[in-house]
């Protein structure tokens, strides 16, 4: 007799791991809030009283997720229509909240 063994399932396809781990962070990704004028112009009204190297709380869109972090403000770019942090970049379009830490 074989006795009570249970089934363990087996890595039948290589990857197969990896392709199910991608597919639980598609379903995962959310799509990009839209803001109202109203935050927008709170955005901008930050955007402008920010200084360099002041500290600054930042949430925005980056390829399906929303993050935030508080960061250091280096500075703002018209032309590139990014704005600068420490260790990163954000660009104009994917800014949701800032706020200027005191």
């Amino acid at each position: 007799m074989r006795g009570m063994k249970k089934w363990l399932p087996f890595k039948s396809l290589s990857g197969q791991y990896e392709m199910l781990d991608e597919m639980k962070q598609k379903r995962k990704k959310q799509t990009k809030p839209e803001l109202s004028s109203e935050e927008i112009d709170v955005i901008n009204v930050a955007l402008l009283s920010l200084k360099k190297g002041e500290p600054a709380k930042v949430t925005y869109f980056d390829d399906g997720d929303i993050l935030s972090e508080k960061t250091i403000f280096i500075k703002l770019d018209g032309y590139l229509k990014r704005v600068f942090f420490k260790g990163f970049s954000v660009e104009f379009t994917n800014l949701l909240k800032l706020e200027k830490i005191r």
